[in-house]
């Protein structure tokens, strides 16, 4: 709610009915707007905020704005991927056109594509209801003062785009690192907020963890722009041949423990006083 008042996300919100062929984030377009206009504002109230956010430098390596050529080398020739990386350019490409013919507009390309990523990787998913609710029930009255400005009755989007889910900023919140082990968990509710909490005891001194999701490798990567362990969605397309004809194959890349590994290569190498058992069921991933 906060975000909608700026005049960017004004203008925004004023435009979208009319952009019925264009299928956008108007959600996260309200945030950019709102990163934005905040940020070129020097006694902003939300500077610690901001300043607490990835810059322009940390986004140099992110697949997203890297060039044809050093986005194949970043997801190793991967086809899908590759759809994936054009298709949201596709998108971002649009959300540049439509919010640079906005009144208010006096930001470079680089300034949105910031704000776009930001948006992406610190962003948390929750249901558009909880939002729609929270903002009716703190709708405040229209002789509020903000900057000697009205505070103007504002409702999302009723356009083309995700309407069954949203994206808030949680300041702190956000600097959680991802861990496929996490100590910690997030929750979102009209009637707690945005809360977190432990899951298990944890130390003094030790970080605190959460989990971005049962995601694959390729999918962290495209969302926030880093790669950790192998997964049990990680997965190599072998391409079969015979003649004319292919078959792919897909073959997880699950991790297996080093204890595992060994015997795997000790089997392979015909050492029977090394191989064991080898029984990969009950693996557990390091």
């Amino acid at each position: 709610w906060v975000a909608l008042e700026t005049d960017l996300a004004e203008e925004l919100v004023a435009t979208a009915p009319k952009q019925t062929d264009k299928r956008l984030d108007w959600r996260g377009l309200v945030l950019v707007a709102w990163l934005l206009a905040e940020r070129s504002q020097p006694e902003s109230r939300w500077k610690s905020y901001l300043d607490s956010l990835p810059t322009w430098n940390d986004f140099e390596n992110h697949p997203q704005i890297l060039d044809d050529a050093d986005a194949r080398l970043c997801v190793a020739n991967r086809d899908e991927a590759l759809r994936k990386i054009k298709i949201r350019n596709g998108t971002m490409e649009d959300e540049f056109e439509l919010l640079s013919s906005l009144p208010s507009w006096r930001f470079s390309v680089q300034d949105f594509q910031w704000a776009r990523l930001v948006v992406f990787t610190r962003g948390f998913t929750v249901p558009a209801l909880y939002l729609d609710i929270e903002a009716e029930m703190s709708r405040r009255p229209n002789d509020v003062k903000v900057k000697n400005r009205e505070i103007k009755k504002l409702k999302l989007p009723v356009a083309k785009g995700p309407q069954d889910v949203a994206v808030l900023f949680a300041p702190f919140a956000d600097m959680l690192n991802h861990n496929r082990r996490p100590n910690a968990e997030w929750r979102y509710s009209t009637a707690d907020g945005f809360v977190v909490e432990t899951t298990k005891d944890v130390a003094k001194g030790e970080e605190l963890v959460v989990s971005y999701g049962d995601k694959s490798n390729e999918a962290l990567l495209l969302e926030y722009g880093f790669a950790g362990w192998l997964t049990r969605h990680d997965l190599v397309t072998v391409n079969l041949r015979r003649e004319a004809q292919s078959f792919p194959l897909q073959l997880s890349l699950k991790p297996i423990s080093s204890k595992s590994m060994r015997k795997m290569m000790a089997f392979l190498r015909g050492n029977p006083e090394e191989e064991g058992t080898l029984d990969l069921t009950k693996d557990k991933e390091v």
